[in-house]
């Protein structure tokens, strides 16, 4: 898939798991879960809804800021460097706020 690709995909998971609670695309397979990243856009000033796979650990989220194999960081990343404060939306939880630095 192309950048666009990705992006509309990107899209229609985050309405499917909006719509639907996060039952059916909470995950993709091998327990992999799937949390909503909601970030501001650092040149719009948007809410971005980015939807990632996710490890927890204990009351923490593990994510890793790939951007399918490109060398350029995602733009979810460059939000979180530009306003570190987050909300994310983990399956059947509730909507919890987050602020880490970033290295």
């Amino acid at each position: 898939m192309n950048g666009r690709d990705w992006r509309l995909f990107g899209r229609l998971h985050t309405k499917l798991y909006k719509r639907l609670g996060g039952r059916f695309v909470g995950s993709v397979g091998l327990g992999r879960k799937v949390l909503l990243l909601t970030t501001t856009g650092r040149k719009s000033g948007k809410q971005r809804t980015t939807p990632l796979v996710y490890m927890p650990d204990g009351n923490d989220f593990i994510v890793y800021p790939s951007n399918g194999g490109k060398e350029s960081p995602p733009a979810w990343w460059l939000n979180l460097q530009t306003t570190p404060t987050a909300t994310t939306t983990p399956k059947q939880s509730p909507a919890l706020k987050g602020h880490s630095p970033i290295p």
